[in-house]
């Protein structure tokens, strides 16, 4: 590393984050770039490379020290140093200059997210949430128009207080602002958005399209259709190419054996069906409705079907449109469509309660 020589107008840091992808070779090199950068006195940006490298409670102290409590406190949130974070968000919210609004709303999303993890006060920690809600709808009144970045807080808080009406706002507005955003703010966009969310997977798949479909047509002057609707009214998203960890970890209660943790790569992107088939389309292509549930009605999915029935539709539909391009989804395919980025035991998070059930 001392041998190395940075690019011209590049700082290490920078240099650093395209030299490769191994996760452990980059936490190694981030936590000797941020001596670098202590040597040099730029504790902010050590601070920055200490916190890419996980070590959170070293960066959040250095923050703190340096009079950056927003950065400091979501750092002690990372590293679930709750207490701390509390006491010094509450310090943070007196000193707040009544004109700084990320400064209060930010503050009172800290606020709210360390009060629902310390399990002091549930309705608190919803008024807190909602106080900031209401500086950023008064904030966005007066000015007309609010940093992304605000919005982007709003939604990733949202999911400690279960307020999906409220994640959905501010993953929208933020799409909105970083409309006009560079390609390496939308990656960083739209990976939050993939690692928050968890009750939409739809949505998750038509914001990041929405984003990827902006780049791609000014990269080569054409796009791959984002959604796609049949003649049968079936609607499909694409589903981009990428890695990710399929199966579960040995300690995740209920695992099955066969559900072994493993990398996989899908090379190509696809088209998934935003939907189950409904009975609607079932009785469309196979002129019969099996279903024993047929009160809710035609847009209900189709039930009392066998894989055998499954393939048989596939080859009605195929036949119908004069095509070979429908088939079922592969496991791995089902499984990183479902997941959408997160890693939980289920789509929707962690934990199964009778909401979701």
């Amino acid at each position: 590393w001392n041998k190395m020589s940075t690019p011209p107008n590049q700082t290490p840091l920078n240099w650093l984050q395209q030299f490769t992808d191994k996760a452990h070779i980059k936490q190694l090199l981030y936590v000797h770039t941020a001596k670098i950068y202590h040597e040099a006195g730029h504790y902010t940006d050590e601070a920055r490379c200490l916190a890419l490298a996980g070590k959170y409670d070293q960066a959040a102290e250095i923050y703190l020290t340096n009079n950056q409590p927003d950065k400091g406190i979501n750092c002690l949130i990372n590293c679930q140093a709750y207490e701390k974070a509390l006491k010094e968000t509450q310090k943070w919210i007196q000193s707040l200059n009544e004109n700084d609004v990320s400064g209060h709303v930010k503050s009172r999303l800290y606020l709210s997210c360390c009060l629902i993890k310390l399990n002091k006060d549930e309705n608190q920690a919803k008024n807190v949430y909602l106080e900031a809600r209401e500086i950023i709808a008064a904030e966005e009144y007066r000015q007309g128009c609010l940093a992304g970045n605000i919005w982007e807080s709003l939604a990733i808080y949202g999911n400690y207080i279960s307020r999906d009406d409220l994640i959905r706002i501010g993953y929208e507005k933020a799409l909105a602002h970083y409309e006009n955003c560079n390609k390496s703010e939308w990656q960083r966009t739209i990976k939050t958005y993939i690692e928050t969310i968890s009750f939409d997977r739809i949505l998750v798949y038509e914001l990041k399209n929405q984003l990827e479909s902006r780049f791609s047509k000014e990269e080569d002057g054409s796009s791959i259709p984002q959604t796609i609707t049949n003649s049968i009214g079936m609607t499909f998203v694409l589903i981009p190419a990428g890695v990710f960890m399929m199966g579960s970890p040995e300690d995740e209660p209920e695992r099955l054996d066969r559900e072994v943790l493993h990398e996989v790569t899908l090379t190509q992107p696809y088209y998934m069906q935003t939907t189950q088939v409904t009975q609607g389309q079932w009785e469309t292509v196979m002129g019969n409705n099996p279903s024993y549930f047929k009160d809710g009605g035609h847009n209900c999915p189709v039930e009392q079907v066998s894989w055998e029935d499954a393939q048989e539709f596939i080859k009605q539909l195929n036949t119908l449109e004069g095509t070979e391009k429908y088939r079922l989804p592969g496991e791995a395919e089902w499984e990183y469509a479902c997941r959408a980025g997160t890693s939980g035991p289920f789509y929707f998070g962690k934990c199964l309660s009778t909401d979701q059930a």
